[in-house]
């Protein structure tokens, strides 16, 4: 009994030590994170500063301008026309100026053909005619008779038979037939001879001496060379800026020597050109002096246009996006205004949609939010 109560005894003292131990241990970890919280060094609090974008701005001064709309256009004439024969022949005449680039005066006479076959056929008409004239004539005076005979024997009125109306209506008939033939045969006969319908230059011919024509060949082109006009292109953008009315200078190079002469608007032409997208202004070329530019020559000129109102000039690196800028209002934030652009050129834009006064920026914004503030940089003079 005694050495078995020694034993528990011992047992009992050596777990309160192991108990002890362990509370020993967890209380010296307590102590030791108090003071490790308690004596730790406190971090300085600082306020973040953001930056504002530094911006370069340019100011508007909208004012009513005329822009230039520069195009060009190639001189054609205004009066073309392909010459054909109407009538049948060999050619037996042929004028000295009917060829390529030769000069005609109006009416003058181009080709002659072979007429004796016409002459003869309007002698042959003329005949026919005065035989329907004749029985024309014969026919009137039987009508005459037998009335006369009628109103011997009767007092009622002839009937159309008595008074030889079919008769009389035939042979009217075949003088109407006969004159149309004859003249049929003297307009045959006149067209044997080809002449000029107005003055101009010779751009093709044809026919040779000793040739045969047949109704219809095309025996050569002329045009007028003192009638020129120009077809000029505009784009759809000028298209609504363009004056209805007016005269412009033309100028081409011709060797050495920038020629000039003055045009003048005479319409519009109502289709769209479907190639290039772009409207056409009819232009009646003027003579400088007597002369007038060759057909075919290339001329550039510029476009007269209706004064526009309210128009602003902008740098191209003002535009935000496609259709819009960035305006820095007074209290230096940011407001994306639309416009409309008018017209561009190398290094500027012409737009409408901003006022005098307003401050546009000038500076390439990663990003550029409405009311952002910025700060603006002294404007350079």
């Amino acid at each position: 009994m005694d050495s078995t109560s020694s034993t528990s005894a011992s047992e009992h003292v050596s777990k309160t030590k192991t108990i002890f131990a362990i509370l020993s241990i967890v209380l010296l970890s307590v102590l030791s994170l108090v003071m490790m919280k308690q004596c730790k060094p406190e971090a300085k609090k600082e306020e973040r500063v953001f930056a504002n974008p530094s911006v370069e701005v340019f100011t508007i001064v909208t004012t009513q301008q005329q822009l230039n709309i520069a195009s060009q256009a190639v001189v054609s004439s205004r009066r073309e026309v392909q010459l054909a024969s109407e009538v049948a022949g060999k050619v037996i005449e042929v004028s000295p100026q009917w060829k390529r680039g030769g000069l005609v005066k109006p009416d003058e006479i181009l080709i002659r053909l072979d007429s004796a076959d016409y002459t003869a056929a309007r002698a042959r008409m003329e005949s026919m005619l005065a035989q329907a004239q004749e029985n024309l004539a014969l026919e009137s005076a039987q009508a005459e008779m037998a009335i006369r005979e009628w109103q011997r024997v009767s007092k009622d009125d002839p009937s159309p038979l008595t008074r030889r109306d079919p008769q009389i209506n035939s042979a009217r008939a075949l003088v109407s037939s006969a004159q149309a033939d004859l003249e049929k045969a003297k307009r045959d006969e006149e067209r044997t001879i080809l002449r000029a319908p107005f003055a101009g230059r010779v751009r093709q011919s044809n026919v040779e001496l000793g040739s045969y024509l047949t109704p219809g060949f095309t025996v050569g082109e002329l045009y007028a060379d003192d009638d020129l006009e120009l077809h000029i292109p505009a784009s759809l953008e000028d298209y609504p800026f363009l004056a209805k009315q007016g005269r412009f200078k033309i100028e081409a190079i011709m060797g050495k020597e920038t020629q000039s002469w003055q045009a003048e608007i005479v319409r519009f032409d109502g289709e769209i050109d479907r190639k290039s997208n772009s409207a056409r202004i009819i232009a009646k070329i003027l003579p400088n002096g007597k002369t007038y530019p060759p057909v075919g020559l290339f001329v550039r000129t510029i476009l007269p246009i209706e004064p526009i109102s309210d128009l602003a000039k902008i740098p191209r690196s003002g535009l935000h996006e496609e259709s819009s800028v960035l305006v820095v209002r007074d209290t230096n934030t940011i407001h994306v205004q639309p416009i409309q652009i008018i017209r561009a050129d190398q290094n500027d834009l012409y737009v409408k949609g901003l006022k005098t006064g307003d401050r546009i920026c000038v500076t390439r914004l990663q990003v550029a939010i409405e009311g952002m503030q910025v700060e603006v940089l002294p404007q350079q003079q």
